[in-house]
């Protein structure tokens, strides 16, 4: 999962073997239900202060290989 505030985005948990599986299917659901209960209305004047990106396996296999490289490239 990667969270985003503003301009600062942070990866949260790269679960590539599922052991956290139980944690974000918790969270993936009270997002769902906070969003649909979201009201056009309020979605139209604010604003949102952060976002949720919920990452594949294979989107967060990309994540840390592009994290590795920039490491590397930094030395």
């Amino acid at each position: 999962m990667r969270v985003s505030r503003g301009s600062q985005s942070s990866i949260i948990s790269r679960d590539k073997n599922g052991t956290d599986k139980a944690m974000t299917e918790k969270l993936l659901l009270a997002y769902q239900t906070d969003l649909s209960q979201l009201k056009v209305e309020t979605m139209s004047k604010e604003n949102p202060i952060a976002s949720i990106q919920f990452m594949t396996k294979i989107q967060a296999e990309a994540d840390s290989k592009r994290e590795v490289n920039q490491e590397f490239l930094a030395v």
